[in-house]
């Protein structure tokens, strides 16, 4: 019988002394292996190495026993394989444990698992180098022993689409065009006889390449996945899971032209339905996703239409369908309508869940945060109100785990709206949440990142009132060093500093300068300490000299635009006129007029962006 093309078998990996002397031994795999419980492989064939029973020596650290039991694993993959392939002749019980062997190792190929739990041993080459073959390789010598024991006439050993799928699967989960250009090869094999699995596994693999790669190359892995697609429909196999994974494709490129891909998606669920196979709710929802990323009010226009064939086609929309619609108003570009019909997409979806009993319309973390994210462009009251039941709701009615992304929102909404003490109650929640976490002694709770901070200090910055309010802003930096020290929280970054100084610019304190020099330097300090994270940027710098005009500190800013003047901007140069236009200086008139030239040289010295504008 034709046996697959061979080509030279690299190394899989240095031979691992622990292994011991017995690793390519014929003996059983360990009797514990048996149970089926503890099988990490999903079939019920498959063999593994239960954890209980993995022993760890005195000393080593807990998370050790993975390791060990991984190399046991290992140790039996390649006591079996070595056995398998260098048999007389292949048994009935060989032939059953053959199939599970090549799962085994088609499951070790992806790049990053056989880059070291795969690459612990080493299979033996037929010349008995010793050098077998990454994962694919090994999966296809398996393979040509039955093809070559088949063609010999051992009645027990027979070549299945099975055996062809294991090496499909091997090649796809390696990932890379050329490995995805090995699995289209198997495909030709004359004795190949694919079924569903055998193209879906190829298209599968090609879509998450459209998904990796850059425009150019993702728009090429996008063809072989529409080559695959008229291949699975020639042979009469395309099934549903097939269009949906083409029309999730047609979204993922990085292209320009995305209105195409989206009418060319809704082209294919015509497609769908000359080759017999009805549109899903899925196979809606992912051409109303295309839409989305279209973005404009013409687009909702157009997926509303699609969420009412769904609902026309005696389907019943889910979470995706409802996001997937969600999103489009997210970027619709009208916040007022947008959250109008949100807020009755939420409350249809709340309607679904709780008076329907419709588990599949329960709104998830991407809903609240597709949702909340359309509030906070609407700055009505009636909004704030809404978002604000919304985020109680999810949690206590949904039982959903808000992440970081929902409280920034939520955080930016209140500040936006006037409000300054929820703000830092919702930053005293996920601290706390975020410590309990990581000392084991709560649920899961979202890490407070500098988005979140930033948000509590402009919030204290735009409303409180007094000059108390630098302080306050301060105390939130001192509260997210603290949160980094004690329980590895975010480190302090130049965002965070950026807008505590602009507290102290609009605090009217009569300290702000000297409190904002002291931020300033502790940055560059820092930094120079090697913090990467406190590097000052420019914009440090135009929020110094923000602080030194409120104050009318004329010499101050003049001295830092000295400092700088090799990256100062327009607005560098005119908040150093506006520091000398409020000092006492005599001078001031002359002062500033000698800053505009200085900045109409620059400008014309080819700095752009310096160029004079009119405040």
């Amino acid at each position: 019988m034709h046996a697959i093309r061979h080509r030279p078998l690299l190394l899989i990996l240095a031979f691992v002394p622990h292994l011991g002397t017995d690793a390519f031994s014929s003996e059983p795999p360990l009797t514990a292996a048996k149970t089926p419980a503890s099988s990490s492989f999903s079939s019920s064939h498959d063999v593994s190495v239960s954890a209980s029973v993995v022993h760890v020596p005195p000393g080593r650290p807990h998370l050790d026993v993975m390791e060990e039991r991984e190399r046991r694993e290992m140790s039996w993959l390649v006591k079996s394989t070595s056995r398998l392939l260098g048999a007389n002749q292949l048994s009935p019980s060989d032939m059953r444990e053959i199939a599970p062997v090549m799962r085994a190792w088609a499951r070790r190929a992806s790049r990053r698992r056989s880059s070291s739990s795969a690459r612990s041993a080493v299979v033996p080459a037929e010349d008995g180098s010793g050098s077998g073959g990454d994962s694919p390789h090994v999966v296809e010598r398996l393979l040509a022993r039955i093809q070559r024991e088949e063609a010999e006439g051992n009645a027990a050993a027979q070549v299945t689409t099975q055996h062809y799928n294991l090496l499909i699967e091997a090649w796809c989960r390696r990932g890379g065009g050329h490995a995805l250009l090995e699995a289209e090869r198997i495909l030709e094999d004359e004795h190949m006889i694919p079924n569903s699995r055998s193209i879906n596994m190829i298209i599968k693999a090609w879509v998450k390449t459209v998904g990796d790669e850059q425009m150019q190359e993702a728009n090429e892995a996008l063809k072989h996945v529409e080559t695959m697609l008229e291949r699975a429909e020639q042979l009469q196999l395309a099934n549903i899971r097939a269009y949906n994974l083409y029309l999730s494709a047609l979204h993922l490129p990085r292209r320009t032209d995305r209105k195409i891909a989206a009418e060319h998606a809704e082209d294919t669920l015509d497609r769908m339905r000359r080759h017999g196979v009805p549109p899903d709710a899925n196979s809606y929802s992912q051409c109303i996703i295309s839409w989305s990323k279209v973005g404009g009010k013409s687009s909702v226009e157009r997926a509303q239409k699609l969420f009412l064939q769904l609902r026309d086609s005696g389907l019943t929309p889910n979470a995706d369908s409802y996001n997937a619609l969600l999103n489009c108003w997210n970027r619709s570009g009208a916040s007022s309508s947008a959250s109008q019909n949100v807020r009755l997409l939420l409350d249809e979806m709340d309607e679904q869940y709780q008076l329907v009993g419709d588990d599949d319309a329960v709104p998830n973390l991407t809903t609240i945060n597709t949702a909340l994210t359309v509030l906070s462009k609407d700055k009505t009251l009636r909004s704030m109100k809404y978002a604000a039941e919304l985020f109680v709701r999810a949690q206590d009615t949904y039982g959903i785990e808000l992440d970081t992304i929902s409280y920034n929102l939520m955080i930016k909404k209140y500040s936006e709206m006037g409000d300054v003490a929820k703000p830092v109650e919702l930053l005293d929640t996920m601290e706390r949440q975020f410590r309990a976490t990581t000392f084991g002694a709560g649920r899961s709770g979202p890490m407070p990142d500098a988005v979140t901070y930033v948000s509590v200090i402009n919030g204290i910055t735009a409303n409180s009132r007094g000059p108390g309010h630098g302080k306050q802003a301060e105390d939130i930096l001192h509260r997210m060093g603290t949160l980094h020290r004690n329980a590895l929280g975010a480190k302090q970054s130049s965002e965070v500093f950026n807008a505590v100084l602009n507290a102290w610019a609009v605090s009217k304190d009569r300290h702000a300068v000297h409190k904002a020099e002291r931020l300033l330097k502790e940055m560059e300090v820092r930094y120079e300490a090697g913090e990467e994270s406190l590097r000052p940027t420019l914009k440090t710098y135009n929020t110094m000299l923000k602080v030194y005009a409120s104050q009318g500190q004329g010499e101050q800013a003049e001295a830092l635009l000295d400092r700088i003047e090799d990256v100062a901007d327009s607005y560098a140069y005119c908040t150093c006129i506006n520091a000398v236009a409020k000092s006492q200086s005599p001078y001031k008139a002359k002062k500033g007029v000698e800053l505009l030239h200085r900045m109409a040289d620059a400008y014309h010295n080819g700095k752009k962006s310096a160029k004079p504008n009119i405040q």
